[in-house]
C-alpha cells in the first residue's frame, strides 16, 4: 500500500481524524490569511483605497452566493450522494454539467457587471467620494472574474469531501491566499489596489487547478450529458431556492453594512473587515473543520433513514450532530473568552505595522471584542445550517434569517451612528445569537424533542474552562501593563507571553485536577462503532 493510499484511508477513518486533517490544513491556510491581512494593513492602512477594496467584493460575492454557494451548501451533498448510489459514471455526468452551468451563469453575470459597474458602485457606497467610486468601478470589473474560479474550486472541493479526500480540498485555499499575497506584495507596486484585485483572480484560479489531480485519481472524466442528469439538476435547483433566498438576505445585510460604513469616517469598512477576519479564524479552524467532515455524513445518514425509515440511521444522525456541536463549542467558548481578554495584543501583532496607526488599532480592538462574544454562536450556527441542509430543509434557515433582519437592519444603523465600526459588529452579533437559538430549538423539535446531552455538557465545561483561563490571564496582563510601560512589539510580546502562559496553565491545571473534561463523553467507542456501521448500510 502506497503512502497516498494509507493517507486516504486515515482521512476516512472517523469524524475526529477527518476533522484533524481538515483542521491541520485549515491552519496553514488561515496563517496565510493572517499574513495577507497584515500585508494589506501595512501597505494601505485603514485608508480610502482599502475601503474600496473590501466594498468591491460585495457584487461578485452576491452573484456567487446566490447562484453557486446556495447550490453547493444547501443542495449539492444530498443530490450528489443520491446520484453516486447509481454509480460513479452518473456522478461524473452531474459534475461535468454543473461545471458548464456554473461557468455560463457567472460569465454572463461578469459581462453584465462590466457594463454597469459605475451604477453598481454608486448604489453600493453612496458615501464614497467621486475618485473612490471610479476606483470601485475598476475593481468591480476585475473581481467579477474571481467567482468563476471560486465556483469550480468549491465544486471540486465538495466532491472530494464526499469521497472523504479532505486534505487537498481544505489545503487548496492556501493557493487562494497565496495569490492575494502576490498581488499585495508585487502587483500593487505597479497597479496599486487594482494589483491586489488581480492577485485575487490569480488565487481563485490556483484554488481550482490544484484539486484537479486528485479528481483525476478518483477516475473523473469530463462527460457532458446534460439531458441525462437534467432531473437531478432540476431537483438541486428547486432545493437551492430557499437557500438562495437565505443568502440573498445575508448579502443584503453585507450590502447594508457597506452602505453604513461608507457614511462613517474613512477606514471604517476596512476596520470592520479586519476585525471580522480575525474573529473568523477560530471558526474556520475549528467549527468549519467539524462542519466539513460532519456534513457529508449527516447528508448520507439522512438519505438512508428517509429511504429505509430506519431508526438506527436517525439516531446516528442525532449523535453525529450532537458530538460535532459539542466539540465545536468546547473549543470555541474558551477561545472566545480568551480573545476578549487579549484582543488588544492580538490586533497589534496581526495588524499593527506600517500605515495601520494606533488609532486604527484601538478601534479594531473594540470591534474585535464585540465580535468575539458571538464566536461560539457563529460556529454553532454554521453546523446548524448545514444540518438542516443535510435534511434537505432549506426553508427554516431562511425564516430564521428573515426574522433576525428585524433587528440587524435598524440595530446596526442605530449602533453604528453612535459608536462607529464596533456598532456594526454589535448589531451583527445580536442577530447571530437570535438565529442560532431559534434554529437549535427548531432542530430539537424536528428530531423529537432531543436534548443534545453532549452539547449541554460542552457549553457548561467550556464556560468554566474559559473563565478559569481568562480571569487570571486578564489580571496578569493589566498588572504587567502597569509595570511595563510602552506599546512596542517587544514589550507587548513579553506581556502577552507571560499572561497567556498563565491563562493556559490555569486552564490545563483545572482540566487535570478537577476533571472538567470527561473524555468518555466524546469517545464512546460503542456509539462510534455504531455510527460507522450504520454509515455503511445500503
Amino acid at each position: 500500500m502506497t503512502f497516498f493510499e494509507r493517507f486516504a484511508r486515515f482521512e476516512r477513518k472517523s469524524l475526529e481524524t477527518g476533522a484533524f486533517i481538515v483542521g491541520g490544513a485549515t491552519i496553514v491556510g488561515s496563517f496565510l490569511g493572517i499574513l495577507k491581512n497584515s500585508l494589506l494593513a501595512s501597505r494601505f492602512g485603514a485608508s480610502a483605497s482599502l475601503d474600496v477594496y473590501f466594498a468591491a467584493f460585495r457584487v461578485p460575492d452576491l452573484l456567487y452566493n446566490i447562484f453557486i454557494f446556495s447550490t453547493l451548501s444547501g443542495a449539492f451533498f444530498p443530490i450528489f450522494s443520491r446520484v453516486l448510489l447509481r454509480g460513479k459514471d452518473e456522478a461524473w455526468k452531474l459534475l461535468s454539467s454543473l461545471m458548464w452551468l456554473f461557468s455560463l451563469v457567472l460569465g454572463l453575470g461578469a459581462i453584465a457587471v462590466f457594463i454597469t459597474s459605475h451604477a453598481f458602485a454608486s448604489f453600493l457606497a453612496p458615501g464614497f467620494s467621486t475618485s473612490q467610486l471610479d476606483q470601485l468601478s475598476v475593481l468591480l470589473r476585475i473581481l467579477m472574474l474571481q467567482p468563476i474560479g471560486m465556483a469550480l474550486a468549491n465544486l471540486f472541493a465538495n466532491v472530494l469531501q464526499i469521497f472523504k479526500r479532505f486534505f487537498i480540498s481544505t489545503l487548496a485555499p492556501v493557493f487562494y491566499n497565496g495569490g492575494i499575497i502576490i498581488g499585495t506584495v508585487w502587483f500593487s507596486q505597479w497597479w496599486g489596489i487594482a494589483g491586489v484585485a488581480w492577485g485575487v483572480v490569480l488565487g481563485s484560479l490556483a484554488y481550482a487547478l490544484v484539486q484537479i489531480p486528485t479528481l483525476r485519481n478518483l477516475e473523473f472524466r469530463f462527460s457532458f450529458r446534460f439531458r441525462e442528469v437534467y432531473g437531478d439538476i432540476k431537483d438541486m435547483m428547486l432545493l437551492m431556492i430557499p437557500r438562495s433566498m437565505t443568502l440573498v438576505m445575508n448579502q443584503f445585510v453585507l450590502f447594508w453594512i457597506t452602505i453604513l460604513a461608507s457614511l462613517l469616517p474613512v477606514g471604517s469598512l476596512a476596520i470592520y473587515s479586519f476585525a471580522d477576519s480575525i474573529q473568523a479564524l477560530p471558526q474556520t479552524v475549528i467549527a468549519l473543520s467539524f462542519v466539513t467532515v460532519a456534513f457529508p455524513r449527516l447528508a448520507d445518514l439522512w438519505v438512508r433513514s428517509e429511504r429505509g425509515s430506519r431508526d438506527k440511521e436517525k439516531q446516528a444522525f442525532i449523535r453525529v450532530f450532537d458530538r460535532s456541536a459539542a466539540e465545536t463549542c468546547l473549543w470555541l467558548i474558551p477561545l472566545a473568552m480568551l480573545l476578549v481578554v487579549f484582543s488588544e495584543p492580538v490586533v497589534r501583532f496581526l495588524l499593527g505595522y506600517g500605515n495601520f496607526v494606533a488609532q486604527d488599532q484601538n478601534i479594531t480592538t473594540l470591534t474585535l471584542i464585540v465580535f468575539a462574544i458571538g464566536i461560539p454562536f457563529q460556529g454553532l450556527l454554521m453546523l446548524l445550517i448545514r444540518t438542516f441542509f443535510a435534511m434537505e430543509d432549506t426553508k427554516h434557515p431562511l425564516f430564521a434569517v428573515l426574522a433576525s433582519l428585524g433587528f440587524i437592519i435598524p440595530g446596526t444603523w442605530f449602533l453604528s451612528s453612535r459608536i462607529g465600526a464596533p456598532g456594526l459588529a454589535a448589531g451583527m452579533v445580536i442577530g447571530v445569537v437570535l438565529t442560532t437559538v431559534y434554529l437549535l430549538f427548531l432542530l430539537s423539535k424536528r428530531l423529537g424533542a432531543v436534548s443534545f446531552p453532549k452539547l449541554r455538557y460542552a457549553i457548561q465545561r467550556g464556560l468554566a474552562i474559559g473563565a478559569i483561563g481568562a480571569l487570571p490571564g486578564g489580571a496578569a496582563y493589566m498588572l504587567l501593563d502597569f509595570f511595563m510601560q510602552g506599546n512596542g512589539f517587544g514589550v507587548t510580546f513579553v506581556r502577552t507571553s507571560i499572561s497567556g502562559a498563565i491563562s493556559l496553565a490555569a486552564m490545563g491545571i483545572a482540566v487535570l485536577i478537577y476533571k472538567l473534561i470527561d473524555v468518555s463523553v466524546f469517545a464512546d467507542e460503542q456509539n462510534h462503532r455504531e455510527e460507522e456501521n450504520t454509515a455503511q448500510i445500503n
